[in-house]
């Protein structure tokens, strides 16, 4: 049995905006991974049904039927629950790649115009590169803090279930609102990841014309 969960008021989830937009997004995944998952389950069950109907004399149809229902009730949690089932691992997953994202873009640039200017040979030494080794080192430790930080709302089941009940009680065009920004904010995680390689290649072109002999 769960944890009882502490109680959140109606006007908490605006105190605390990343949290309200992290949880919302991890929300919106977990509905469409579910309702998929649903749809799965039901494809298969008419399937299995249906081979049952055909290769087995009819008085075994129910008993059959019965104990399928019972081994999907068995195996439920493991795909079902809201802390640790595998439907809410797969949203988290997705936030998380949402949120590196947009957080590969600026180390991206930082590591790049280091690299460039001192080199890619020096840059990651720290007896010739000591000043960028310093900045690539500081900038990612503020990648992983942010991550840290940006995440931390949906590592405690507490914090997001009390988001999720508030969010079930909002109305269709909330709902329509937030898959929207949910699909535009994935799109825009997979273009600055894109961005932070082709800025990459960017700076590798520059620094070969940049150093190369005369």
């Amino acid at each position: 049995m769960s944890k009882p969960m502490n109680k959140i008021s109606l006007s908490a989830p605006y105190r605390n905006r990343v949290n309200y937009v992290i949880i919302a997004i991890l929300y919106c995944w977990h509905r469409w991974i579910s309702n998929i998952g649903r749809k799965i389950d039901k494809a298969n069950l008419n399937i299995f049904r249906r081979l049952v109907s055909i290769a087995l004399p009819r008085k075994y149809h129910t008993k059959i039927h019965r104990n399928l229902l019972n081994s999907q009730e068995a195996i439920a949690p493991m795909f079902w629950d809201l802390e640790c089932g595998q439907n809410i691992r797969i949203a988290k997953d997705l936030v998380y790649q949402t949120c590196i994202g947009y957080l590969a873009f600026p180390f991206s640039v930082v590591a790049g115009i280091a690299s460039t200017i001192i080199g890619w040979d020096t840059v990651f030494y720290w007896k010739d590169g000591t000043i960028s080794f310093i900045i690539i080192l500081l900038f990612a430790v503020f990648i992983f803090v942010g991550l840290s930080k940006l995440t931390k709302a949906i590592d405690n089941p507490q914090t997001y279930l009390s988001y999720f009940k508030e969010f079930e009680k909002q109305d269709e065009e909330w709902h329509k609102k937030w898959k929207r920004n949910t699909i535009l904010l994935f799109i825009g995680s997979i273009v600055s990841a894109a961005m932070s390689f082709g800025f990459g290649l960017l700076c590798i072109y520059i620094h070969k014309n940049l150093h190369a002999p005369i």
